[in-house]
Order: C-alpha cells, then structure tokens, then sequence
C-alpha cells in the first residue's frame, strides 16, 4: 500500500531510480517529475513478482497505482493514507505554506511501541520500552524523502533543513511531535492562521493550552497547539498512530471515496476526557 501525497498527479511519469532500503521494508520510486512514491509493507509480494525488474512508468487510476514494468509486466497497488510521522508532522505545515517561518525546521517525534510494525525486534518488547526512551534514525529516517517533498510543494525553493529526530516512547500508542523554526509573525497571527486552516477539518482541533497524548489516544482526533519564544514559533501537535496516523484515517478516507459522512464510524472517545 503506497503512501502518496493527496496531489500526486494521476500521471507520475518515467520511474528514474529504485532505493532498495537496507534498514526497512520500503522501496522508494523516484520519478521524472519529481516525486518519490513509498511502498512500505508490501515490498515483498512486490519484489517477487516484479523486482528486479525494472520499473518503467507509474500511473494513478481511481484508487490504484497502476506500475508499468519491464517485458510488460504490471504491478497494481492500493493508495492507502499517510504514514504515521508524516501524520503528525503535517499539522506544522500551514505556517511553512504561509511562509511565516523561515531557517532549519527542528522536529521531535516520540512515538509508542505499536508504531513499530508488526515484526518483533529488541527494542519493541514490552520489557524493554517499558519504562525506556531512545533515538533511531537520527536525521535520517526514511520519511524525510517524503517531507522534504512536501515542503518544496508549499513552499518552493525553502532553503532550511528538516532536522527530525524521532524517539522511541515507553508507551503503546500516540505520537507526539514538536516542532520550532524562526518567526517574526505576532502569536495572534499566528493561530488565528491556524485557525483557519483548519477551520473545515473534521478531526483537527487547534486548543490554546499544549494537548496532553490521552487526550487523542484512542480516537481519530488530532490536537495541534502553536505558541512563540522569542523569535521562535513552537508547533505541537499528537495523534494516536493507530487511528488518525493508519485505520482512523483509512476509514475517513473510505467514507470521502463513498459519499459518506466523514465522521462515519469515528465517534470515538479518548482515554482521559
């Protein structure tokens, strides 16, 4: 199931390179236009049918992304929604499109044991986060591919870097990310602009104090809360990865596909409310 950005163009054009990951499961399509498709989960059944094969063009019809391969082969595969961190991190999004921020973004993003995958590893058992915290990835998770992407889309030629730090939580579930760049922007200014982006949002609720991770757990919501320091503007947002960061946000998306009410099967109640 790739994970797109929602305004990846129905034709993605000419597949220029195949990053083979050492460290996951992934496989990334780096395509003529720019665009870098992720294929987590399911590069196996990818690999065996397909790879290494090359890939040749990459095309998006309906809710499938159709993979042209050499000898005329095709792959296809189901869109499917955001990966967890890109999640939480997008809520700081709507100052970078406003430009409102400048210089190096500095992001942290502590995340619980179940958005480690299913596959069973040292640093995924009970005994071992229980009571633990750590760093992986530093400054080169697989997602920055992606998140620099994005941020070229909202604001073309930034010139600051994505420096992401994720953490491994001693807990199950949530994500919490922080995130502060430079801002000269008053602080009214600033969440009044929050405000109304996300003023339409189903889910995405902009609170005045900073969000506690159980006010989400358990349900589709995200919490996003913005503050300034000085000439810094801090962006803090929380999700529960497995809802609003993977199925929660599968259904809302299943229930926009179908016409449906896109609260449909989410009213869900958090663990501390």
């Amino acid at each position: 199931t790739p994970q797109m950005h929602p305004e990846l163009p129905a034709q993605c054009g000419k597949i220029l390179s195949i990053l083979d990951s050492p460290t996951d499961s992934h496989l990334y399509l780096v395509c003529e236009n720019g665009y870098v498709i992720t294929l987590p989960g399911c590069p196996k059944c990818v690999k065996e049918s397909a790879y290494p094969e090359k890939f040749l063009s990459a095309a998006i019809h309906d809710s499938t992304l159709e993979i042209q391969c050499q000898g005329g082969g095709t792959v296809s595969v189901l869109l499917a929604a955001l990966q967890q961190l890109r999640t939480s991190w997008s809520y700081a999004l709507p100052a970078l499109k406003a430009g409102i921020i400048s210089g190096d973004i500095h992001v942290n993003g502590i995340t619980g044991s179940t958005g480690a995958g299913q596959k069973p590893s040292a640093t995924t058992h009970f005994s071992w986060r229980n009571d633990n915290c750590s760093i992986y990835k530093a400054f080169t998770h697989q997602h920055l591919l992606e998140i620099n992407q994005t941020v070229q889309e909202l604001h073309p030629g930034y010139d600051g870097r994505v420096l992401f730090i994720p953490q491994r939580g001693c807990f199950s579930r949530g994500i919490f990310v922080t995130a502060y760049a430079k801002c000269d922007t008053p602080i009214e200014e600033a969440r009044a602009l929050y405000r109304e982006y996300y003023g339409g949002a189903a889910f995405t609720h902009v609170v005045d104090k900073c969000p506690d991770m159980k006010q989400v757990v358990n349900t589709n919501k995200a919490l996003v809360h913005v503050d300034r320091f000085e000439d810094q503007l801090l962006m803090v947002s929380c999700i529960d990865n497995l809802l609003k960061g993977a199925v929660g946000q599968a259904v809302q998306n299943m229930n926009l596909m179908f016409g449906l009410d896109e609260k449909a099967g989410l009213g869900l109640k958090a663990s501390a409310f």
